[in-house]
Formats: C-alpha cells, structure tokens, sequence
C-alpha cells in the first residue's frame, strides 16, 4: 500500500492570493520569486498550480511545488508535453539544494489559467477562450492509500483474466492526485536520472478550468529535492 492525497477542485473564481494549494491565479511565492522560461520560445511558462507538499513528500526539506507549462505551438516546434524539451518545469521551494532545468527570471506575475468554455460536444474537456477572464481553482488533498503498483504485463495479465479487477484497479490508481505512484495512460515514461518520487498525477478531465494540457499530466521530484520533471501523455 501506498499514502497518496486525492486531489479534490473547488469552485473556479477570480485569481486572489490563496496561500496553499490551488491551480491557476498567481503563484504565491514563499521565497524570491522564479517564473521559468520556455527553452524552445524563449517566453515566459504559463502557470499551471502550486502544491503545498505533504509532510512525506518534502523532499530536500522543500514545502511548496509550483508547475509550469508552456502552450503547446506546434507551427513553432516546442513540446511541452516531454520531459527533457525545456518547455515545462516544476519549481519546488521552502528546503535546500533545488536546482531547476530551465532558466527563471525574477517576476511575480506571468500567464495564467483562463476559465475556458465547455466543449460543444459535451466531453469534459474545457476548451480555450482567450477572451475568457484568468481564473482560480482552490483544491483540497485528501489522504487515501493506493494499493501497490502493478507493473504493465501484470496489468495486461489482469485484464485478460478478470477485467472486473482489472476496471477495480485502474479506477482506483487513475485519480488526479499527489503522491502515490503514477499510472501510466501510454505505458511507462518516467524521466531518465532521478531517482524520481510521483509529485502529482492531474487528468485534464478532472479540472474545471482550461488547462494547457491535454490527457494525463506526470510531475515527478528528484527524492533528495535537488530537481524535478514533468510531462504529459495524450491518448
């Protein structure tokens, strides 16, 4: 069994300062502030949350995560849903011996979630409006336990023989959530280096804003806090 914190979203309103865990507004600094920069466009990181870490999770001694996300602009090449492109960054605070990937520049503001509209099609992706206001989405984590990870032949395994458990276990393992160990919505892509400890697990399904990511988000941290990776997997 594993200790994780389901992530639980609140009602999206105006960006206010919100010390704590939430997802859009602006970034609530505990030290000088560190916007990262998109390596591929050279521009500013949209903010995408911040996450005050549970006692287990605080890694090099570190009490706030903050993640970053460049739009994805395939007519200009930046890949933002990899790992290694520069193009997204996770940025932890509050301990010792943390050292992003990316270059940051001191600024306390920068791009933001918007409240988006509703897919015409009825899916529960929340699709852009630029024209829409920026917006605010405070959360809640809610400790659980997960039972331990099964690996992909041992799900494939699963599935063949008893799809009942096999729904059992994906329903349980797929919630947006902290902690706790990653379910892969592609198959295992966990960054190289490391060793690396799951910081957050997001389905774009889950949050009640626009978001820019689509499918399944993975943000891991180095387990002494001296860095972190995320990515995002598409089906």
């Amino acid at each position: 069994m594993a200790e994780r914190w389901e992530i639980n979203f609140g009602k999206p309103g105006p960006p206010s300062e919100r010390l704590g865990s939430k997802f859009g507004g602006q970034p609530d600094w505990i030290e000088s502030p560190a916007w990262p920069m998109g390596r591929t466009l050279g521009e500013p990181m949209r903010f995408l949350a911040q996450i005050e870490l549970p006692a287990p999770l605080r890694v090099g001694g570190h009490r706030m995560a903050y993640l970053f996300l460049s739009d994805h602009d395939s007519d200009r090449g930046n890949a933002p849903y990899l790992d290694d492109s520069g193009d997204n960054a996770v940025i932890l605070q509050g301990g010792v011996a943390f050292t992003a990937n990316v270059e940051t520049i001191v600024t306390t503001k920068g791009p933001t979630l918007r409240r988006g509209i509703q897919s015409r099609f009825g899916g529960s992706r929340i699709e852009d409006d630029p024209a829409s206001p920026e917006v605010q989405v405070p959360v809640d984590l809610r400790a659980t336990m997960e039972p331990a990870p099964l690996s992909e032949s041992e799900i494939a395994d699963l599935y063949a023989q008893d799809e009942r458990a096999y729904l059992a276990y994906s329903s349980t393992m797929s919630p947006s959530k902290v902690g706790g160990n990653p379910y892969w919505l592609q198959g295992p892509e966990t960054p190289l280096g490391g060793p690396w400890r799951l910081l957050a697990q997001l389905d774009v399904a889950h949050v009640p804003c626009w978001v820019p990511f689509d499918g399944w988000l993975y943000a891991f941290v180095a387990t002494d806090g001296s860095g972190a990776r995320m990515l995002y997997q598409i089906t």
